[in-house]
């Protein structure tokens, strides 16, 4: 049985934690506050090959989910205007 589902869990309005199935392979994002206007994001469980086409694929995943796009957009990672096309 394949694991589908993505899962967030927020711990503070500056630190949410995503984990992601992706193939065969299970990824996590860590969203961390880092000022006012940016945030940094952690991506754990690359590999050094590939690894760019993974992240791509990761947060297409990700924003495709309308309800983990609503939540971003209410603690300010994103905005609603927004387009993200990563391919």
């Amino acid at each position: 049985m394949e694991l589908e589902e993505i899962f967030v869990k927020c711990l503070s309005p500056e630190d949410l934690r995503i984990v992601v199935p992706l193939e065969d392979k299970i990824y996590s994002l860590q969203f961390a506050k880092h000022t006012q206007q940016t945030w940094l994001v952690k991506v754990g469980n690359l590999d050094e090959a590939n690894q760019n086409n993974i992240i791509s694929c990761l947060f297409d995943k990700i924003f495709a989910d309308e309800q983990i796009r609503q939540m971003f957009i209410q603690l300010n990672i994103i905005s609603e205007e927004m387009d993200f096309q990563f391919n």
